[in-house]
């Protein structure tokens, strides 16, 4: 009769040292994976419909792609447009059906000059700003020089101004005043609708810009949203208690500043988008965040698993 190789205690410790290999390996398919969080949240299946909202060191850029068609908001600084081209790139994006610049400062349209020199553009939507407040910043020249270089149509972004990008509706809801004393609220307010679907994306509107929203029965009607692009990187002078009651989205996602020390003002925004039924989501916690549609549902997915 042949004899046991292993004790009963040893086969237990090689067990034991088998089940601790197997749950290591797992794990660190998770850490070294970067998609692994992205497909973990992931719920929407077969989604044509995807936006991306760029984790940017403090300024906006945001791709949405519809199969064929594709829609670049904002292109962040000058210094993101090397991160802004290179994602574009290995997202297959050819050419874009539509830019919309939200507004001239450097942190939403400091990129773009550089995405236009890349790909074809078909058309651009952007605010019309009054003589006196137009800046003479290099950035926004850059801009206006490359639009005319390349002859590209331009539409102002006016309230109820609407567009089909493929299967997309966009209309503009704001600027709707024309003597803000700030820049930030001329930023062209846009919903998207794909589907049954609906997305609201803000630039930096601040306040003033909200209530005017808020006091037109016509643009009020469509502010409530699905998803919510928080405004001005969620800086308290944006998503006003009665603006987020408004949209109360499903999904809010902050293009949020990273390594300044704004964790109050960030917490009093959340709170408020929280106090609505919002799920919050940004990028500097998440890194680059997705939210996906098929048309009915909407569901969201993220670079990376917050710390």
């Amino acid at each position: 009769m042949a004899r046991n190789k292993y004790s009963n205690n040893q086969k237990a410790s090689l067990f034991l040292i088998i089940a601790a290999v197997v749950v290591l390996f797992w794990q660190s398919d998770k850490i070294l994976n970067p998609s692994f969080f992205q497909k973990a949240v992931s719920s929407v299946e077969n989604a044509d419909f995807k936006m991306t909202v760029l984790e940017l060191d403090s300024a906006d850029s945001i791709l949405i792609s519809c199969k064929d068609s594709h829609i670049l908001v904002d292109g962040g600084e000058d210094s993101d447009s090397a991160t802004v081209v290179n994602f574009l790139t290995a997202q297959g994006v050819k050419k874009l059906d539509l830019v919309i610049a939200t507004h001239p400062h450097a942190d939403h349209i400091g990129g773009l000059d550089v995405v236009i020199q890349n790909f074809p553009v078909e058309r651009v939507l952007t605010p019309k700003i009054p003589e006196d407040k137009v800046p003479t910043t290099r950035e926004y020249t850059q801009f206006l020089t490359v639009l005319s270089r390349y002859d590209i149509p331009v539409t102002a972004a006016k309230p109820m101004t609407k567009l089909k990008v493929g299967e997309l509706s966009v209309t503009v809801l704001a600027p709707i005043g024309e003597d803000y004393s700030e820049l930030n609220n001329f930023s062209a307010v846009v919903r998207l609708d794909y589907g049954e679907t609906s997305f609201l994306l803000t630039g930096d509107a601040e306040s003033p810009s909200e209530k005017d929203m808020l006091a037109d029965p016509q643009i009020a009607a469509l502010l409530d949203c699905d998803v919510l692009k928080v405004a001005h990187h969620g800086g308290k002078s944006s998503t006003s208690k009665k603006f987020a009651k408004a949209v109360s989205p499903e999904i809010a996602v902050i293009p949020s500043r990273t390594g300044e020390d704004d964790g109050p003002t960030y917490a009093e925004v959340t709170e408020r988008l929280e106090d609505v039924g919002a799920k919050v989501y940004a990028t500097r916690d998440y890194g680059n965040i997705t939210v996906y549609s098929d048309g009915q549902n909407v569901s969201v997915a993220s670079q990376k698993e917050p710390k």
